[in-house]
């Protein structure tokens, strides 16, 4: 919502609240995960319980999966759920300890239930051990049949209960219930006798009287369900194979299940459990892979926090602790947000409450031609990586050069070029570093790889930042992790430290990762490539000094739910809006790997290179606001690719970093394109000042109302003069320099066209004043347009009440307020 006071000169803007309309419900989102132990060679089972206001975990440790001499219990502990400490290590003579569950006894002590494997030849045996404070522990305590495993123990009330399964022939489970965790005896009759399954989540005892648990079978899993005594249970055949299985209800009564899903590749998944449909429907993608899963699940401080093991990061299975919020239904009455001092541009649904006639559109940017050949000895086909950065006295361009595919190779070099205006380009001559036998060249960084394959620079906005860091800079992979360069003039760089700022293993990093500094919310933020589950898509990591960084996060996309992207995002080229820079705009490569569109002796007419004919791409357009999820709203194409065969091949059409303003009322965003061919360019396309969507209307009278917000003071001592860039906004009927708060629009409207904007309270009643009929029509194509009402009243009477806003629209885009 873009208002000034005039003589105030203030703008509103819609804080970063997230909120919702009643009976809505939210979706959960991967707050963080965070690496909590690998020091055992191998570790694995893991177990999680709040126990006197700490958090206890608990896993297995030894040199392999299988049963082995030296398979012991190490048990972690947390006061604040951040940082660990090896509480205990528990080891027992006679056999291999496996799969630790844990759980609190009605008389406050920690209960440990396990299995010994006996060695040489295994015997199993269940036992439990017990504690007071979970470092000091007693001695085992064995119980059940030999052969037949307890796999988690959960109490109700002041009984426990657990199902052990018998792991050689005759198969079956069976229900067991003890009064002090150690003497358990039978309940019921053995279930699936003759049929082998296996582990068992924690009981969930409802407050309806029904009884819930999940088991594990060779096929799909089983939910099974039983009032008390709990001697009959019904099973239902689930819809998907689980290992491991846990499952938690959550305060407002979901169920939500955890484990290992099996379908390619396997991972660590969190599901909703629909126990009349029968389904396990999966939400969530931990960071997971390979040799993977046996989550432990607690609900702590409005978050659930699970445990779980994975081996997706190398060879070694490790544990991780993953934060997983479940924003709640919205409550009845609609929460308001706050209205600040930004620009609010129409990229993503924060304002929206509802339209009719109305649709909320993106808008492709126009075509304005080739202004940079990579056509350099050291250039080439397959320059890309591209970086646009607005410097206060002119544009600078960034980007890899390369002549043939050598990813990570002292061929890759990275280039420089400038620009007055953005649109007209030149490389010029540095000298810095000699290429192919000469200095006569526009390189900034040679002999650097792997930093060269994706260096990506930026400006550095912090305050108070050193001269000689003016500009900073990103590349590597996960052999180098993520190196950092500085410089002054981000011409002349040096590394800022010897050893990388970020480093991950696996599958990232390959591919232009970005960092900028966040006003916003105080921080240096960088989004890099993440592969989960084959999928390319994208991870998050923050810090206050650029040299330390959080535990990162793969971000989730609002159109799956989930942290897998729709399609592989092969950059994320995510950035803040010039005009806004609370919104954080992605202009994402979209990659379609194996999408073949032109055929053999089309390639070879256009002379691309063999291996970069068989994908496609394009760019889509996502916000975030410093979250962790993509707003998706958007699913068409940003930019489409153009008419021609080089235009359908591997790796084009990849946007440049960072939308930039190159007029009055336009901006710029580049793309690279015809990748892998000779005739390889970058190419400038254009849009209107916020033009990237609109509120649009579809047919005759279209409307939209905002959701409510309060309508805050402006601070004393706002800028006094207008400052207004468009000369059709200013309202002849006000003085220039009167102290009214007024609203401005960026909108375009034809010549039948016209907007109106009535001011309502929270419920949806007219504010006296600000009636739709006193509401002037504004009509005509503006960057500002000022609303105004014939009564003469102006918002700043407004201040402190919680508002929306309708606005009534023929034949008009709305892009801003």
């Amino acid at each position: 919502m873009h208002c000034r006071a005039v003589g105030w000169y203030f703008v509103l803007v819609c804080c970063c609240f997230s909120w919702a309309l009643a009976g809505q419900t939210l979706p959960p989102v991967l707050l963080q995960v965070d690496k909590i132990w690998e020091q055992g060679e191998y570790n694995s089972f893991t177990d999680l319980v709040m126990f006197r206001g700490k958090l206890f975990c608990a896993f297995r440790e030894a040199r392999q999966h299988g049963v082995s001499t030296d398979g012991s219990i190490r048990i972690l502990v947390s006061s604040d759920t951040h940082t660990w400490d090896s509480a205990a290590l528990i080891a027992a003579d006679q056999g291999d300890l496996r799969d630790p569950h844990l759980t609190v006894t009605p008389d406050h002590r920690l209960m440990l239930s396990v299995c010994i494997a006996t060695h040489p030849h295994p015997t199993l045996i269940s036992a439990s051990y017990f504690s007071s404070d979970g470092i000091h522990w007693g001695d085992p305590e064995t119980f059940g049949d030999i052969n037949a495993w307890m796999w988690r123990v959960t109490w109700k009330e002041d009984v426990a209960y657990g199902f052990s399964y018998r792991c050689q022939e005759p198969y079956f489970i069976q229900l067991f219930k003890s009064d002090d965790g150690a003497r358990f005896s039978r309940i019921g009759d053995p279930c699936f006798e003759g049929v082998y399954n296996n582990e068992t989540s924690t009981i969930i005892f409802q407050d309806n009287g029904r009884a819930l648990c999940l088991l594990r079978c060779s096929g799909p899993a089983h939910l099974g369900s039983a009032t008390a005594p709990y001697d009959d249970w019904t099973w239902k055949t689930l819809d998907r194979r689980l290992g491991g299985p846990e499952m938690i209800e959550l305060p407002d009564g979901r169920l939500v299940a955890c484990g290992r899903l099996y379908d390619d590749p396997v991972r660590t998944s969190l599901c909703w459990v629909d126990t009349k449909a029968g389904t396990l429907t999966e939400f969530l993608t931990l960071p997971s892979g390979g040799d993977t899963s046996y989550p432990g699940l607690v609900w702590h401080d409005g978050q659930l926090l699970v445990s779980y093991y994975s081996s997706h990061e190398g060879e070694k299975a490790r544990i991780y602790l993953a934060r997983v919020a479940f924003p709640s239904e919205a409550p009845e009455d609609i929460q308001p947000i706050e209205m600040g001092s930004q620009l609010e541009p129409f990229m993503d649904q924060t304002l929206i409450d509802s339209l009719e006639n109305a649709v909320h559109i993106s808008h492709e940017p126009r075509d304005e031609g080739k202004v940079l050949e990579f056509d350099a000895p050291w250039e080439g086909p397959f320059s890309a990586y591209c970086t646009v950065i607005q410097a206060p006295d002119k544009y600078q361009l960034y980007y890899r050069g390369v002549s043939q595919p050598a990813d990570n190779s002292s061929a890759e070099v990275t280039c420089y070029a400038e620009s007055k205006d953005g649109v007209h380009w030149i490389k010029p001559n540095l000298g810095l570093f000699e290429v192919q036998g000469t200095r006569d060249n526009n390189v900034i960084l040679a002999d650097a790889a792997p930093v060269t394959h994706n260096f990506c620079p930026f400006l550095d906005a912090r305050p108070g930042i050193a001269a000689d860091q003016q500009y900073k800079a990103i590349g590597g992979n996960s052999k180098s992790g993520m190196v950092a360069y500085v410089s002054a003039d981000g011409i002349h760089w040096k590394t800022l430290r010897p050893e990388p700022i970020f480093e991950r293993s696996g599958w990232v990093f390959d591919s232009q990762n970005v960092a900028f500094w966040s006003h916003a919310h105080q921080r240096y933020e960088l989004y890099y490539r993440e592969v989960p589950q084959g999928v390319r898509a994208i991870g998050r990591t923050t810090s206050k000094d650029f040299l330390q960084w959080t535990e990162p996060i793969l971000m989730s996309y609002s159109d799956t739910g989930t942290t897998l992207p729709a399609h592989h995002l092969y950059t994320s080229q995510t950035h803040p809006y010039f005009r806004a820079p609370h919104i954080y705009i992605s202009t994402a490569a979209r990659f379609m790997p194996g999408r073949k569109v032109i055929t053999d002796a089309e390639a070879t007419a256009i002379n691309v290179h063999p291996r970069y004919f068989g994908d496609t791409s394009d760019s889509v357009l996502m916000t975030t606001r410093g979250g962790t999820q993509y707003d998706c709203t958007f699913a068409s194409a940003l930019i489409k690719p153009g008419i021609g065969y080089q235009n359908w091949v591997s790796r084009t059409n990849y946007p440049a970093l960072n939308i930039v303003r190159t007029g009055q009322n336009e901006m710029s965003l580049y793309v690279n394109q015809d990748y892998g061919q000779p005739t390889a360019h970058l190419r400038r396309y254009s849009m209107r000042l916020d033009g990237l969507a609109s509120i649009t209307t579809t047919r005759g009278t279209g409307e939209m109302i905002t959701k409510p917000f309060v309508l805050k003071k402006p601070e004393p001592g706002s800028d006094k003069k207008r400052a207004i860039s468009d000369p059709l906004t200013v309202d002849v009927e006000q003085p220039a320099f009167s102290n009214t708060l007024a609203l401005y629009l960026n909108l375009a409207t034809s010549a039948a066209g016209e907007v109106r904007v009535e001011v309502q309270d929270e419920t949806g009643q007219r504010i006296p004043g600000f009636h739709l009929e006193d509401s002037r029509p504004l009509i005509g194509n503006a960057i500002e347009r000022r609303v105004s009402w014939t009564t003469g009243i102006d918002l700043g009477s407004l201040i402190g009440r919680t508002l929306r806003l309708r606005f009534v629209m023929k034949d008009t885009d709305l892009y801003a307020m």
